[in-house]
């Protein structure tokens, strides 16, 4: 988890970066945001993955407790195990986030992409439509 953690910190300090204005810089900005996605994707898994080990292991833990007090209600148990996988869920939620960035600022991208494009056209049509003398 400490690997994920330090990874998301970069995403994280690349995706608060303001973007320029300049279409070459949003072009660049677009692949490396790809890149974070299919990351940050995989990076999704393995974070819920460790999550469930951790849910699974800290469950039998709990249970054994709760048996040996045998007062321990189900909706405890359970918060308990959340509680105690607190970490785990916090790079979960965070990777999640990351990942709704990344396609947020890619759709940014897109959408400047768009603007830059249409505003090409319509000046070379004013200028192709400035009768000469």
């Amino acid at each position: 988890m400490e690997a994920i953690k330090t990874e998301l910190e970069a995403m994280q300090a690349y995706l608060e970066i303001t973007i320029s204005e300049n279409p070459a810089e949003v072009v660049e900005r677009g692949a490396t945001l790809q890149v974070y996605m299919a990351r940050s994707g995989k990076m999704l898994a393995d974070a819920k993955q460790e999550l469930n080990k951790a849910m699974q292991s800290e469950v039998m833990e709990i249970i054994r407790k709760g048996a040996q007090d045998a007062g321990a209600s189900h909706t405890a148990v359970n918060a308990l195990v959340k509680s105690a996988c607190c970490e785990q869920q916090y790079i979960v939620d965070w990777v999640e986030r990351i990942n709704r960035s990344c396609t947020h600022q890619l759709d940014y991208c897109r959408t400047l992409l768009s603007k830059y494009k249409e505003e090409m056209r319509t000046s070379n049509f004013h200028f192709q439509n400035i009768p000469n003398k």
